[in-house]
């Protein structure tokens, strides 16, 4: 009788120490993925940020000579103009990359994105007028400033969304 108890509770032990271990190997993996998740946004948000930087500043701006503000995009219709549209989000291959030709453009933009280690990154664009002085501020007035900002997120691995942004100026 007394070994019966005895084995009883080695099995209750063992199955604990099992049941931990797995706890422990599987807590590691999701680090591990939240973490390789967490670069691969901020490599998404870049590689967005990259294809923006080199479209001009904005769609009536003369790189022939200094215009004023008056000359640009009104600040309630940044994004795509007329031909440039395309249905969002956008997926593998990106049509923003051969749509879209000034900065702006990517104001509500919107991306599904697979890397080769995971899939259903979800992104969205914002750009906005902004000031020297304060360019992660939105201003209705049109100035020599505009701020993209990057959001992504992933449902499984991204337990924030990753925000990245770049002010380009006229």
């Amino acid at each position: 009788m007394g070994q019966t108890i005895i084995s009883a509770g080695l099995i209750v032990l063992v199955t604990i120490a099992v049941i931990n271990a797995n706890r422990l190997v599987i807590n590691s993996q999701t680090t591990k993925l939240e973490a390789q998740a967490r670069l691969e946004a901020s490599d998404i948000a870049m590689e967005i940020i990259t294809e923006a930087r080199i479209r001009k500043y904005d769609e009536y701006a003369d790189t022939l000579f200094y215009q004023s503000t008056g000359y640009f995009t009104y600040y309630n219709v940044l994004g795509p103009e007329t031909g440039e549209p395309f249905t969002l989000p956008d997926v593998s291959p990106y049509q923003s990359r051969s749509r879209y030709d000034d900065y702006d453009d990517y104001n509500n933009y919107r991306r599904t994105v697979a890397t080769t280690t995971m899939t259903g990154y979800s992104v969205w664009c914002k750009v906005y007028y902004a000031t020297q002085t304060y360019p992660d501020k939105l201003t209705t007035s049109r100035t020599y400033v505009k701020t993209l900002e990057v959001y992504v997120s992933h449902p499984l691995y991204l337990e924030d969304t990753l925000r990245i942004s770049m002010t380009k100026t006229y």
